[in-house]
């Protein structure tokens, strides 16, 4: 109906504390909600009407319909009341290919802000973007609607943090939730295990625990003797494989491990991501894999 649904989790590696907000309409950025919900209540989400009522009531400003809808959403929505295209053609991939993780630089083209703000210095940062394409009625390629952006970080304590924002699927159905939000799916972190952050398709990165799964197998690989063929960025692929093979589930993944080791991949058309390391310097790297 042309309404504006948002979804957003934070979680806190060192002391397990998180918070999230879903469907929320009237805040500019809803991981800062998710913050103040982590923060000051002694709860976990809030939903709808309750999330914009529990972020403005803790000093977060009203935003309007028409200060968050850009002009590229309007051109998107007015696409698919042309056109009426399904939003599961949004998370297809080539056909035949396999989790793509090879670096190819080149400028992000679209972002959501979003941060996860620690005390201490970073050692990994990154952020992910993800445009899955759409092909429509016509065959004519569009890119569409999937706005989610992630964040995980690793400081020089070995504390963890990850935080997934996303402004939701264009034209998806009124109080359709998808991943973002969802602890151990749309992201996760502990101390000791890593940090993830998700995006794709949310039914099945639910149905698998994505960012979860990714870390307790690592961690049990490593149990067994395998941690170290291919790293945590092995461990990240097996993870998007699993969600392909058991689902026929697409999307992407970043994270870092316990001991703060990258690992990103996706099995979508493409992701745009950015990286900080501080055994590089605290140089920043940025792409968009294809």
């Amino acid at each position: 109906d042309g309404g504006i649904e948002m979804d957003a989790m934070i979680m806190d590696g060192r002391t397990l504390e998180c918070g999230a907000v879903a469907g929320m309409s009237s805040v500019e950025h809803p991981v800062t909600a998710a913050r103040l919900v982590m923060q000051d209540t002694n709860h976990v989400m809030f939903v709808g009407e309750g999330a914009d009522r529990i972020a403005h009531e803790l000093g977060m400003p009203t935003a309007t319909h028409d200060e968050l809808v850009t002009s590229a959403a309007r051109e998107e929505w007015n696409y698919y009341r042309k056109y009426r295209s399904t939003i599961s053609a949004l998370f297809d991939n080539k056909e035949g290919s396999k989790v793509n993780s090879t670096e190819k630089r080149s400028e992000p083209t679209h972002a959501q802000a979003t941060h996860v703000q620690r005390s201490k210095m970073l050692s990994s940062f990154l952020r992910c973007w993800s445009w899955p394409s759409m092909l429509n009625r016509h065959t004519e390629v569009v890119e569409l609607g999937h706005d989610t952006v992630g964040a995980v970080a690793y400081d020089c304590d070995g504390h963890v943090a990850a935080a997934t924002s996303t402004g939701g699927i264009t034209a998806k159905k009124k109080g359709r939730c998808g991943d973002s939000p969802i602890v151990g799916s749309g992201g996760y972190a502990a101390d000791g295990l890593g940090a993830v952050s998700t995006t794709g398709h949310g039914e099945a990165i639910i149905k698998v625990v994505l960012a979860h799964r990714i870390l307790a197998e690592h961690v049990r690989a490593g149990s067994e003797g395998g941690q170290e063929v291919g790293g945590f960025q092995r461990s990240v692929e097996q993870g998007l494989e699993y969600m392909k093979t058991r689902v026929n589930g697409y999307g992407g993944v970043i994270g870092v491990d316990g001991q703060g080791r990258v690992g990103m991949a996706h099995t979508t058309k493409r992701m745009a991501w950015a990286k900080a390391e501080q055994r590089h310097g605290g140089a920043i790297s940025a792409g968009l894999t294809l």
